[in-house]
């Protein structure tokens, strides 16, 4: 009898081991998804394309192993064209996610110092053209471009690759261009925070807001302006909750 009851006590030593080895392996596992998606976030524009895409065939095929299939979901080695033109500048992207294109695109609006504009045309994969044009004023700065190219992307099939988490939120203070990504809204509101400090935004009295790359929010405030970063962030943070 007291060799079961022995032999029952080490089974349950074992079991709990293993469990706390499996719960230990999960929060390494854990911590280094987050870190590997901050540093994706934060030093992907920095890579060469061939970098870019092995690190796209890791992920899909992380993916894979997580939806229990034997391989990725598409073919991890697909570029998808986005073609258009920011009123008479032309562009050409070869892109793999929403988070690519959104920031290829606003690189490409920086480079190329387009100013104001009222027409934006993109097309996705070849297809059909989509047009969008201001017709009461101008649109200044990278998001309304890049912004509108996102969400029309998005409609035509192209995905996020910030699977982990809950909020890619796009959108424009005034002209000034941002995207803040995490997985709770004091993520968002810290990051935004931050932004606004360090570019010195000031006053602005529009704010233009997108959540994982859906329709684009505008708010204006018409009795006078938002003056802090707590005042500006709260309204981004309220668009998105």
């Amino acid at each position: 009898m007291k060799k079961w009851i022995l032999a029952a006590v080490l089974l349950c030593v074992v079991q709990a081991n293993a469990q706390q080895r499996g719960r230990n392996i999960t929060d390494r596992l854990t911590a280094l998804s987050d870190r590997i998606n901050q540093k994706i976030q934060s030093d992907a524009r920095y890579l060469d394309r061939q970098q870019l895409n092995d690190l796209m065939d890791h992920l899909q095929s992380m993916r894979a192993i997580l939806n229990g299939n034997s391989g990725p979901s598409y073919p991890p080695s697909e570029d998808y064209s986005v073609r258009g033109r920011i009123e008479n500048a032309s562009f050409s992207f070869q892109v793999r996610s929403l988070e690519e294109l959104y920031s290829q695109c606003s690189e490409f609006y920086a480079s190329s110092r387009i100013g104001q504009y009222d027409d934006v045309n993109v097309s996705f994969n070849f297809g059909s053209e989509q047009r969008y044009h201001n017709s009461s004023s101008y649109w200044n700065g990278a998001f309304q471009a890049c912004g509108r190219a996102a969400v029309f992307a998005k409609s035509q099939g192209l995905r996020t690759v910030s699977h982990r988490y809950e909020y890619v939120v796009t959108g424009a203070m005034e002209a000034a261009s941002f995207m803040f990504v995490g997985n709770s809204l004091n993520d968002i509101a810290s990051q935004c925070e931050d932004f606004h400090r360090s570019n010195r935004i000031g006053a602005v009295d529009d704010i233009f807001v997108s959540k994982n790359f859906e329709r684009i929010q505008a708010y204006h405030n018409s009795s006078g302006y938002w003056r802090s970063d707590y005042e500006t962030c709260q309204k981004v943070v309220q668009s998105v909750r």
